[in-house]
């Protein structure tokens, strides 16, 4: 099965599980943190990625858009 989506840059608008892929090449899951959405533990607003920093981060891709492998039970 092919699948086809489409990298974006720049700062994702939603909080959410994203694909990224940075600047070393790797490719990788994070979760984007909007501040309008969460704050951290001091009350502050919080916004960027889990995992990554965001210089780091070249393009990602919502993984709610990438469709599924057809899930068929014989």
């Amino acid at each position: 099965m092919k699948v086809e989506f489409e990298w974006q840059t720049g700062t994702p608008k939603f909080t959410g599980k994203y694909l990224i892929t940075d600047k070393y090449g790797n490719v990788d899951v994070d979760y984007w943190f909007d501040k309008s959405h969460f704050s951290n533990r001091l009350g502050e607003d919080s916004t960027g990625w889990d995992k990554h920093y965001p210089e780091d981060v070249i393009a990602w891709c919502e993984l709610c858009t990438i469709p599924s492998y057809p899930n068929k039970l014989n």
